[in-house]
């Protein structure tokens, strides 16, 4: 059973699911929907005052950092400056301080050519200061998807590639309303706790066929089917308790390469949230909206 399995990684596929995802797509949005909070519209409007001074853009590029990522946040700038910028105009550069110091804060508006805001971690459910949940993450989104056209998350271990075709990239992205990469690495079911599941009316066997979805860079077009079906119900998930953050986080941090197969063997918080919500709305057409590459990723 794959509850019980301990050999590493691969897939584990069974037939004793109790129940499918279902075959009909108005259904699946449906279900999608309904996750909706409506009593956490003050949380969020906390963070819309955050980034109040933020004027609407073509595109707005956004990371965050703490101190502890503040050299990765130094190369993400030189990179983005060298390989993005020079081929995007009618575009802001928005940087969240999640924690830095003032000396680097300070550095890096010497250099960076942003806007930093102070992320509004008071005014929120305190489990949000988690940083290791990442629930700010999708409140970052929310917040500045409503001033552009186009929104690019991007978190400091991303680097863009020489040969990434930002036109084509765009374009794309234009066509398609989100694009995101896969993290085949893992399967949703194993990288995902039970609780995640429940929140949004599913289990945990019903997306053992699928890839993760990468939440370290995401590519988000201002239109109603992505803020409704996709970014309001990752928001939601995010300031639900135990639906994004949960009891223990850090102990089911490491999603390793020798986990076992066994379902919710770890968790990947806003990784594991969005991974659901694309891959349900989506299922076996989830190719539509893949990022056809020109981003890597610079772990440790």
């Amino acid at each position: 059973m794959c509850s019980s399995l301990k050999q590493p990684v691969g897939r584990c596929l069974e037939n004793t699911c109790p129940s499918n995802i279902s075959a009909r797509p108005e259904d699946r949005l449906t279900e999608i929907l309904r996750t909706w909070n409506g009593s956490i519209g003050h949380y969020l409007a906390a963070v819309d005052r955050s980034v109040a001074n933020v004027t609407d853009h073509k595109y707005i590029f956004a990371t965050a950092s703490s101190s502890h990522y503040n050299n990765k946040l130094r190369t993400l700038v030189a990179n983005l400056k060298q390989r993005l910028f020079p081929w995007v105009d009618n575009f802001i550069f928005v940087v969240f301080d999640l924690g830095l110091t003032t000396d680097q804060r300070k550095e890096i508006q010497k250099t960076c050519g942003c806007q930093m805001i102070d992320f509004p971690f008071s005014a929120l459910p305190s489990f949000v200061k988690e940083l290791k949940c990442y629930a700010w993450k999708p409140l970052i989104v929310n917040a500045l998807l409503a001033k552009s056209e186009f929104t690019v998350w991007m978190d400091t271990s991303v680097l863009w590639s020489a040969d990434a075709d930002v036109t084509s990239i765009f374009q794309r992205l234009k066509e398609r309303g989100m694009l995101f990469a896969r993290d085949g690495r893992g399967t949703i079911a194993q990288r995902t706790q039970e609780s995640t599941f429940q929140h949004f009316g599913d289990r945990s066997c019903q997306y053992e066929p699928y890839d993760e979805v990468y939440a370290t860079y995401g590519f988000f077009r201002n239109e109603p089917f992505v803020r409704e079906a996709v970014v309001k119900p990752w928001v939601s998930c995010a300031l639900k308790w135990t639906c994004m953050c949960i009891p223990d986080h850090l102990s089911k941090l490491p999603c390793g390469h020798k986990l076992p197969r066994a379902r919710s063997a770890c968790h990947r918080f806003d990784q594991s949230a969005l991974g659901i919500i694309v891959s349900k709305l989506y299922q076996n057409k989830r190719g539509l909206v893949d990022f056809p590459g020109g981003i890597s990723i610079k772990r440790g």
